[in-house]
């Protein structure tokens, strides 16, 4: 039986966001430019609002891998995956700029409508409307005042029920209590094994991954975690709400999958409460 060179933990956004302020998630060498455009990053706060699952970051601490600004990763963790959730999450939450594909620096405003419960990238229209926050980093400042907000909104748009709007940005702040699941890859790994597990998971359309696992389960050789049946395969993906002809998908049926996905998580969530 294979030895499992990793270990899964959960953490709470708040304290991803205060490890990235104080360098404490570095970026390798071997990582990326943020390539996320601002309607994906929408999404993604979105999912978090609404309690969706986002996936796994991938980390490995290693005091010998070199960052991007040349030095070394001394006491810190190295993100091999998730850089880009990472990111949206310091450029959406905190306000700060983003280097883009094109090595240029860049700010993405993410705006929420607290009447409708609705995420949009912000423009002119947006931040000249009042039913608008225009920016959430703004609710996740520091020195946020979260009663002043919810007065100053309900005051401009007429709100007489002040509760459901002091829910709704409650909620909204809350996203920073939400738990991401990191994968701790064993300081032991080398650098190469490592460098070939960032090509593996991030390199892949979603039909060459699904015809590893599948080869995986036919021979046995383990490269994506430790699923070696086919039916452990399928009950693995039934259970993560992945809908079926995943193995055939393309990177381009992204929005397709994303709707299947949630439809399926809401079947599950209303067949759970119906056994309460």
């Amino acid at each position: 039986m294979p030895i499992q060179r990793y270990s899964i933990n959960q953490h709470p956004i708040e304290a991803l966001l205060t490890w990235i302020k104080s360098d404490e998630i570095a970026i390798p060498e071997i990582q990326r430019p943020f390539v996320w455009n601002a309607a994906k990053v929408r999404d993604f706060i979105d999912s978090l609002y609404n309690g969706y699952p986002v996936g796994y970051l991938i980390a490995w601490r290693n005091p010998d891998v070199r960052l991007k600004d040349g030095t070394q990763s001394t006491g810190k963790r190295i993100l091999i995956d998730g850089q880009q959730r990472v990111m949206a999450l310091f450029a959406a939450l905190h306000g700060e700029q983003v280097v883009n594909k094109n090595y240029k620096r860049t700010r993405i405003s993410i705006a929420f409508h607290l009447g409708e419960e609705r995420f949009e990238v912000a423009n002119a229209a947006i931040r000249r409307d009042r039913g608008w926050i225009a920016d959430v980093s703004t609710v996740f400042a520091p020195d946020a005042r979260i009663r002043q907000l919810v007065d100053d909104y309900c005051e401009a748009n007429h709100v007489a029920d002040k509760y459901e709007i002091d829910d709704r940005m409650e909620r909204l702040r809350g996203i920073r209590n939400n738990s991401l699941g990191v994968i701790e890859l064993n300081s032991d790994l080398e650098v190469e094994t490592v460098a070939e597990i960032n090509i593996a998971i991030g390199a892949l359309p979603p039909e060459k991954y699904f015809s590893d696992l599948w080869e995986q389960c036919r021979n046995g050789a383990t490269r994506y975690g430790g699923i070696t049946e086919a039916d452990q395969l399928q009950e693995n993906l039934a259970a993560h709400c992945i809908p079926e002809g995943m193995d055939a998908a393309s990177v381009e049926g992204y929005d397709t999958f994303l709707q299947g996905r949630r439809e399926l998580m809401a079947a599950k969530i209303r067949a759970y409460y119906k056994t309460l």
